[in-house]
């Protein structure tokens, strides 16, 4: 579907055809281009029926839609210091927090949607000066793992005539990678933030849905009843991540001594303790476990 989208919109900036061709099934088919009985792109659809079965669309242009769409990715990963609050040391980010909106603003007047939809239009678009500043913004928030493809993106947008269009498409790659850099980056910050509040919030969360007189009392009773009943089991236990079935008693010990989050010497450590703040004292991100060799964010 991704290869779809991108090569219709390849289409249009080389020909300006929006059509699509598709049988009363909605499946694809060869497109029969419309473009000369309606030259001007319209804003809703144009249906012109080929035959009793097949049908041509003549859609309204994709490429304002990715200019809005690209223009607010940036902004999104360039500024990740929305709220400075949340940080163990807010002061200690909120210059960086104003750099970040500098940035944003310097964006925004040279990033104009609008006016680059008409110079694509009118064929006269040249990215290379536009991605050129986007590359040097870029590089002050990503990881030093990200200048080369920073550097190879302004290289690309270098390219002669409208290939150097599809820099767009590996602008947004590179932009889907800073997003998880970033966001596993702000977890080990608030992690201090997370271990001291998440507790509390779990607790308010607890008493405004069950009543502010309930208590985990009830819980602690069931999770004791099941230790002890799998502990009462002289058998292994079928499971199906274990054909060769589950001693829960080594199965226990092992799970001890290596993550105590699932169980320690007592499941009811699971009610007892937070297990989000044991969560995150393990240092699991995102995607994982953080490497020895994270990437580190500068700016941020």
């Amino acid at each position: 579907m991704s290869e779809k989208y991108w090569n219709a919109l390849w289409e249009e900036v080389k020909s300006g055809c929006t059509c699509v061709t598709l049988d009363v099934y909605g499946k694809s088919h060869k497109t029969v281009c419309i473009c000369t009985r309606h030259p001007e792109t319209p804003t809703i659809p144009i249906i012109t029926p080929l035959s009793n079965f097949v049908y041509t669309l003549r859609l309204p242009s994709r490429i304002p839609a990715l200019l809005t769409e690209f223009l607010e990715v940036m902004l999104f990963v360039i500024q990740p210091l929305s709220n400075t609050a949340v940080y163990t040391n807010p002061n200690a980010v909120k210059e960086q927090a104003q750099e970040h909106s500098a940035h944003a603003a310097h964006l925004r007047e040279i990033f104009d949607p609008a006016l680059i939809y008409q110079e694509i239009k009118h064929k006269v678009f040249d990215p290379s000066g536009l991605f050129t500043h986007i590359g040097e913004t870029l590089k002050h928030h990503c990881a030093p793992m990200r200048d080369r493809a920073v550097e190879e993106l302004v290289q690309f947008a270098q390219q002669p005539g409208i290939e150097a269009f599809r820099a767009f498409r590996t602008c947004l790659e590179l932009l889907e990678l800073m997003k998880l850099d970033i966001a596993n980056h702000q977890l080990t910050q608030l992690r201090p933030w997370l271990l001291r509040n998440t507790g509390v919030f779990e607790v308010k969360a607890f008493k405004l849905r069950f009543g502010a007189d309930s208590s985990l009392h009830n819980t602690r009773e069931w999770l004791h009843s099941a230790r002890d009943s799998l502990l009462a089991r002289k058998k292994p236990i079928p499971h199906p991540s274990y054909p060769s079935l589950l001693d829960y008693h080594l199965f226990a010990a092992f799970l001890a001594h290596k993550q105590p989050i699932f169980i320690s010497s007592d499941v009811t450590d699971l009610a007892s303790h937070d297990p989000v703040a044991i969560f995150l004292s393990t240092g699991d991100t995102l995607s994982g476990q953080v490497p020895s060799g994270a990437p580190q964010l500068r700016g941020h």
